[in-house]
């Protein structure tokens, strides 16, 4: 799970990307510096053991030549020489001079023999002379505390450079997700590549703008042209459905006027999807499907199919969007059914079930691309699916 947030927090922004790259560099650095002062404090530690050491025999052996007897040894000292029968079996086999035994944590030397004295063994513990003890102390701890500052100089660094970084990149996003056509992105006055990324935002905007305008044009002028001949057509339905009134007549108004209404409802819809918002007025979605089941219902003549409608909802919904959704739906159902459609409506909840020919898998038309295309603008929930000879339409209100 803390993998996860931060996974999460890493990949989400920019800064947190190059806060953890800096900090990664610096958390190295102050690795790679605590290794080599520490090694360089262990080697001055031991060039520091091994010179105390030497002074320490050097001046006890002065006093014994002087005094003619070996003075008493601190706890930190031993010697031995080869007539003494305690020589520890370590001792055995070491050459002449200065060698230290890590594992034992003692340095030995080992002298000579010459005229006044056998060959003598010095064995000297530092970890029991007082004087190292202080010494050590007080070199690791400015080296670990000099660490310390570098690591949280570090972080400081890694947050002002990754706030200081990314700050024009933020500036960039700010302005592009504030960018409208009625307030266009600024030129930031930048001469690097985020400079050069802002005049390319620019100019696509400016052209995609310039698309727009267009689209607009066209949009007012087609639905000025398509409304007049369809303005026409109804009142030449309405004067038809006055002078003829015989019922083979008035079945043939009935169809125009249908005809009519839909030819209406697509225009309006199309010019709705064409607007970034859209403004209407709403209506309840189970008065919808009944009037549009009333209005399609030319499409069962002579036909035996069993309608059922389960409507348990007063949900409201905006008045083209819904009736150009409902009629397409509704219509492919009706029309392509054998024997039977159910529709059932509660909450926001929308479910069409059809059974259709073995051979029915694809020609619905352009009915469902509408479809998707009303649910993608008003934010709606669309699934349409085939399935052992039945058709399945499932619409999220």
């Amino acid at each position: 799970m803390i993998r996860k947030h931060l996974r999460n927090w890493y990949r989400t922004s920019i800064r947190h990307q190059v806060f953890t790259v800096i900090a990664c560099l610096t958390t190295a650095t102050s690795i790679a510096i605590i290794t080599i002062a520490w090694a360089a404090t262990e080697l001055a530690a031991d060039a520091f053991i091994n010179q105390r050491f030497m002074t320490q025999v050097e001046q006890l052996t002065k006093q014994a030549l002087i005094n003619e007897a070996w003075p008493d040894l601190p706890s930190h000292l031993q010697r031995y020489d080869l007539s003494d029968t305690q020589v520890p079996e370590y001792l055995r086999g070491l050459h002449v001079g200065l060698t230290e035994l890590e594992t034992l944590d003692r340095h030995v030397f080992i002298t000579e023999s010459n005229a006044s004295y056998p060959q003598q063994y010095w064995v000297y513990q530092p970890d029991r002379d007082p004087a190292i003890v202080p010494y050590g102390e007080s070199v690791r701890i400015p080296v670990l505390s000099m660490a310390l500052l570098v690591g949280v100089l570090g972080l400081i660094t890694a947050y002002v450079l990754s706030r200081h970084i990314t700050r024009p990149v933020l500036a960039l996003q700010a302005m592009i997700a504030n960018a409208s056509i009625d307030t266009p992105p600024q030129d930031l006055q930048r001469q690097d590549e985020l400079g050069d990324l802002n005049r390319t935002y620019i100019d696509n905007f400016q052209r995609l703008a310039q698309f727009i305008e267009r689209e607009k044009q066209f949009t007012r002028y087609a639905s000025h042209e398509l409304r007049t001949p369809v303005n026409v057509i109804r009142g030449a339905t309405d004067l038809l459905k006055i002078q003829h009134t015989d019922p083979k007549s008035q079945k043939l108004v009935a169809r125009f006027e249908r005809a009519h209404t839909d030819m209406t409802q697509l225009i309006t819809t199309f010019l709705l999807l064409g607007r970034e918002q859209q403004p209407q007025n709403n209506l309840f979605l189970k008065r919808a499907i009944e009037q549009q089941l009333d209005d399609l219902h030319h499409l069962l003549t002579q036909r035996s199919i069993t309608v059922t409608a389960e409507l348990r909802s007063n949900i409201q919904l905006p008045e083209h969007f819904t009736q150009v959704l409902l009629h397409n739906l509704l219509r492919n159902a009706l029309s392509y059914a054998l024997s039977r459609v159910e529709i059932q409506l509660s909450g926001n909840r929308l479910f069409i079930v059809n059974d259709i020919h073995p051979q029915q898998n694809s020609g619905f038309g352009h009915g469902l691309t509408i479809i998707d295309s009303i649910c993608q603008s008003a934010n709606w929930q669309c699934h349409t699916r085939i399935r052992k000879q039945t058709f399945y339409s499932l619409v999220y209100f």
